[in-house]
């Protein structure tokens, strides 16, 4: 669908034959504005409950926006069968999106990876264009166009993933992010794809056609490198330099970034590439962080809006007439790319768990598959009808996502585990452990307890299942296994039947259970701590056998006000105090388990009873110099001083007469409250 102004408005229309065309014709600027206005407030408000809906039973909002296109859409209500000025937002909205998705990329974020995510990224699109295309071929499509469609189901849509993996909290876990790392290699092939598009219009080009195609993808790849590397960075100095507003500083990126868009598209590129090549030429600058911070409301809302437009280009009627081809060509191009995600795995070897999540997790279309599926509509490489088979399809798709990436991880792990269960024990020549600590998991957590047990000598072992952790662990001189956790032969050579304790310091929740399950099952009395993110996991890893379960929230919030407390000068020991009845009963208090009368009584009497403090006069105190006497600590404050340590000398129970010095160590006994007067005055904090 393409949308051209020249002082007219391009309308579209859907008739009731379901034929789309397009009508030229004048429009007064009152009137458009007046249409404009009355489409967006139909949208919204239709969007609105959808939204409330999806974000009560966490489902990613973009489902909102694709079923309200479809409910006032021309195959729906047909409130709205105008829309030009909605669309040409939809279509700005995957510009933004493309856009951003260059300022954000980041090789140091896909080298982290190492050789294998490239590897795996380029073997999962081209099984999944092939094996797709394939399949349609099967079902009598043709060729040119089955390649086509099965290149654009390639991409997995990122919305939709990462906004069930936040809803999960799985982001930092090893299939999380091995997902996002995928996500983001579709998204750069995308742009290829696009490319790849033209010279399929009439079978192979000759030499002579790819000549000058080539030399303009040279001339834009190698003004791109140069912008990056050099011209934007120079000119953004010179921008720096002037001192100007950062209104200005907008003005002058927008400016910049329509300009190499017109330039990319000048030269025969598709607008989105330039999009995202205008993106990354700015990534490089200092501003990028603050680029992406203010386009990132905007981007949500206009990739809303594309999906809408996505639901309001969908024929219904297919449903109804041709729900069969529609239903076999969705499984066969989901079944194909999980097959593409399989075999891709297979050949850089993910771990079991991790690449059945993947397979069964991302078979799913994604937003850059209707960019290309219009694309080639617009390139006559797909005919409507054959385009409009393909939108449903993706729809499809798209509906069934939430819950294929909700499923995946649950039925990958249960997977494993009954493989585990079901395979026949055999003999593993561990080495020999005894009353040692397993340490399961080399995140920040994993290492640094590594580190610790190494520096005092109690002997432990570490398994990991990311290859290139336990690289890292195993260069660090850690005793180190590479396997899942889950799998009860990597345990026993871990030896945890003879383990002392099981340190379970994985992301993954889900999985962590299922572990903390192996062990007991293989070594009861072995003492189990487990991370966890939440307080609210603490309650079902304390249920499935764990002895301790540490929430790294409310660990993070100890720290917190131990230091606040420390600043105002409370004892250590009352901190500590402070800190046990916060952990005592599994941090039922922070669990909102009610308090006893017998706890309240407790803290009361932590608070009120006498401790004493160490306080340092300094040299610019304005206690210096005063005798105990005019300070009179103990009428105005309330603490005693018991001693005062000056150099080598301790000076016992000193009298009223006795002048403080800087240097000189103040022993105070008081209760909290009297320790606090008692500082504020010795710090002249309290002239009264």
């Amino acid at each position: 669908m393409r949308v051209f102004t020249n002082r007219r408005v391009l309308i579209i229309s859907f008739p009731a034959d379901g034929e789309a065309r397009s009508d030229l014709r004048p429009e007064p600027n009152g009137a458009v504005m007046e249409i404009f206005i009355r489409n967006l407030l139909v949208v919204m408000a239709c969007a609105l409950p959808l939204l409330w809906l999806m974000e009560r039973i966490r489902f990613p909002t973009l489902v909102a926006f694709l079923v309200t296109g479809v409910l006032i859409g021309p195959a729906g209500l047909s409130w709205i069968r105008q829309a030009p000025e909605i669309h040409a937002l939809a279509e700005v909205g995957i510009i933004a999106l493309l856009f951003v998705l260059g300022v954000e990329f980041s090789v140091e974020s896909l080298a982290a990876f190492g050789a294998r995510l490239p590897v795996f990224g380029t073997l999962q699109v081209l099984l999944t264009g092939l094996l797709g295309g394939g399949v349609l071929t099967l079902l009598g499509w043709p060729l040119r166009s089955a390649l086509v469609v099965g290149f654009a189901v390639s991409t997995t849509s990122t919305a939709i993933l990462l906004k069930v993996l936040q809803e999960r909290k799985e982001l930092d876990t090893h299939h999380g992010r091995w997902a996002v790392g995928t996500c983001l290699f579709q998204d750069m092939a995308t742009p290829l794809i696009l490319l790849a598009l033209p010279l399929s219009q009439t079978g192979s080009p000759t030499l002579t056609g790819l000549g000058p195609i080539l030399l303009r993808g040279v001339v834009i790849v190698a003004g791109t490198l140069w912008m990056t590397r050099y011209g934007m960075p120079w000119m953004m100095e010179r921008v720096a330099r002037m001192g100007t507003s950062p209104d200005f500083i907008r003005a002058f990126v927008l400016v910049w970034a329509l300009a190499i868009i017109g330039a990319v598209y000048a030269l025969g590129w598709p607008i989105a590439i330039g999009a995202f090549l205008a993106g990354l030429i700015l990534s490089e600058t200092p501003i990028s962080h603050q680029v992406v911070a203010e386009l990132l409301p905007l981007r949500d809302f206009l990739m809303g809006l594309f999906f809408l437009t996505l639901g309001m280009q969908l024929d219904l009627r297919l449903f109804r007439t041709d729900v069969g081809s529609v239903t076999t060509l969705a499984v066969g191009l989901l079944l194909a790319k999980g097959l593409a995600f399989g075999g891709a795995a297979a050949a850089v070897r993910l771990p079991l768990r991790t690449a059945l999540t993947l397979t069964l997790g991302m078979p799913y279309a994604g937003e850059f598959s209707v960019l290309v599926l219009n694309t080639a509509l617009g390139l006559g490489i797909l005919t409507e009808g054959l385009h409009a088979v393909a939108l449903a399809g993706v729809f499809l798709s798209l509906v069934v996502a939430p819950f294929l990436t909700y499923l995946a991880p649950v039925v990958a792990a249960g997977g494993v585990v009954r493989m585990t269960q079901a395979a026949p024990t055999r003999p593993t020549e561990a080495p020999e452990r005894r009353d040692h600590v397993v340490v399961i998991g080399y995140g920040i957590n994993g290492e640094n307890l590594a580190t610790v047990l190494r520096a005092v000598q109690i002997p432990y072992c570490v398994i990991e299942m990311d290859l290139g952790r336990a690289q890292t662990a195993a260069r660090a001189g850690h005793p180190v296994i590479v396997g899942d956790a889950l799998y009860a032969h990597v345990l026993r050579q871990a030896g945890v039947e003879a383990a002392r304790m099981v340190v379970i310091a994985m992301a993954d929740r889900l999985a962590a259970i299922r572990i903390l399950r192996q062990v007991r099952q293989m070594n009861p009395a072995a003492h189990v701590i487990v991370r966890v993110r939440f307080v609210r996991d603490v309650e079902p890893v304390l249920k499935a056998g764990a002895d301790e379960a540490i929430p790294e929230e409310f660990e993070t919030s100890v720290e917190i006000f131990s230091r606040v407390l420390r600043a105002f000068h409370v004892p250590r020991h009352v901190i500590q105090l402070q800190t046990n009845l916060i952990r005592q009963d599994h941090y039922g208090l922070l669990r909102g388990i009610p308090v006893t009368e017998s706890s309240v009584r407790r803290i009361q009497s932590i608070l009120t009873a006498s401790v004493t403090d160490l306080y340092q006069v300094l040299d610019d105190s304005p206690a210096a110099g005063q005798s105990l006497g005019t300070l009179n600590l103990r009428g105005r404050g309330g603490a005693t001083v018991l001693a005062v340590a000056r150099g080598e000398q301790v000076f016992l129970n000193p009298g009223a007469d006795f002048v403080l010095q800087p240097g000189d160590t103040l022993v105070l006994v008081g209760t909290h409250a009297e320790l606090d007067r008692t500082t504020t005055l010795l710090e002249g904090r309290d002239s009264a």
